[in-house]
C-alpha cells in the first residue's frame, strides 16, 4: 500500500514541476525543483517496489498506478522533451533561447530523466507482478 502512495506522490510532484510556476525571465527553477524532489522519492519508490512482499492484488494495483504515472508524466513532459532535446530550445520556450548558459546541458535531460524514470517504475512493477504470478503457478 505504501508503494501506491509513493507512486501517487511521485507523479504529483513530477507533473507539478512541468506546469506549476512561471518562466519569468527564463527562470527554470521549477524544473530543477521537480528533479530535486522527485529523485529521493524515485529511489524510495524503487526500493519499496523491488522488495515488496504484498499479495498479487496489490501488485496489480501498483501496475495500474504505474501505468497512470507513465501516462501523466509523458503527457506533461513529452512536449518539453521534444522542445529541449530535439529542437534545442530553452525549457521555458523558444523565446528564452538567449538565456541558455552553461547549465543548459543538465536542463536538457530533466524531461528525459522524468520520462525514463516513470517508464522504469512501470517496467519494475510489471516484472514484479509477473514474478509473483510465476511463483504462484510454481507452487500449485
Amino acid at each position: 500500500m505504501l508503494s501506491l502512495v509513493l507512486v501517487i506522490v511521485y507523479g504529483l510532484l513530477v507533473c507539478l514541476g512541468a506546469v506549476a510556476g512561471t518562466c519569468t525571465q527564463g527562470d527554470d527553477a521549477r524544473f530543477y525543483a521537480s528533479l530535486l524532489y522527485g529523485t529521493p522519492l524515485f529511489l524510495l519508490l524503487i526500493l519499496r517496489v523491488a522488495f515488496d512482499r504484498n499479495r498479487i492484488l496489490f501488485k496489480r494495483i501498483n501496475v495500474v498506478a504505474a501505468l497512470l504515472l507513465m501516462t501523466s508524466v509523458s503527457y506533461f513532459w513529452m512536449p518539453l522533451m521534444i522542445d529541449t532535446t530535439i529542437k534545442g530550445h530553452h525549457l521555458c520556450g523558444g523565446d528564452f533561447d538567449s538565456y541558455i548558459n552553461g547549465s543548459y546541458a543538465l536542463e536538457r535531460f530533466i524531461p528525459v530523466l522524468h520520462i525514463f524514470s516513470s517508464l522504469f517504475v512501470l517496467v519494475l512493477t510489471v516484472s514484479k507482478l509477473m514474478a509473483a504470478k510465476g511463483s504462484k503457478l510454481a507452487n500449485c
